[in-house]
């Protein structure tokens, strides 16, 4: 039948099955980049990843969004946005992204030559295992054993302000 659009959910959110390719090929192509150009990053998300270090807070679409996901990884809690993005409706995706990171703000953001710091990467690995799962077509070799908490946009938001405020605390306290 033309015209029929498949969905499929998501960590709880329901994108469009071509959309969810789409995003599947894209982070593909990063983690391939990171794993050949900057190796020692990828090596540090892939230990976020094994040791179970990845929590997603909060996933859910928008109008200007195809999907965002919040997440906090690592040992510190690095909170971390991940939104897929395009500019018109045939336009390749891409990906928008922050951390709370140092490495994010200091070296990232400076233009280093990497979009992305190892805890945004982390989360790409662990979107593309839950997405190869559903897609059936994962060859990813870490699987994710993803932390997911059903929390509201307002609870995670809360949450993430916590941790940075805790954070900032005990950085005064040293």
């Amino acid at each position: 039948m033309i015209g029929l659009v498949r969905e499929i959910s998501l960590l709880g959110a329901v994108i469009d099955d071509t959309i969810a390719r789409e995003i599947y090929e894209y982070i593909s192509r990063t983690i391939s980049k990171f794993q050949t150009n900057f190796h020692e990053v990828y090596a540090k998300a892939v230990s976020y990843v094994i040791t179970g270090k990845v929590s997603l807070l909060n996933c859910h679409t928008t109008k200007k969004a195809l999907i965002q996901l919040l997440f906090m990884v690592g040992d510190n809690d690095r909170i971390t946005l991940i939104s897929f993005n395009r500019f018109q409706k045939f336009a390749p995706i891409y990906a928008s992204a922050y951390c709370s990171c140092p490495d994010f703000v200091f070296n990232v953001k400076k233009d280093h030559g990497r979009p992305f710091c190892a805890h945004i990467i982390a989360g790409f690995l662990c979107l593309k295992s839950a997405l190869g799962s559903i897609l059936e077509t994962s060859d990813l070799s870490y699987r994710c054993a993803l932390d997911r908490h059903n929390l509201s946009a307002i609870e995670a938001v809360h949450i993430c302000v916590d941790r940075l405020l805790s954070e900032k605390h005990h950085e005064k306290e040293d």
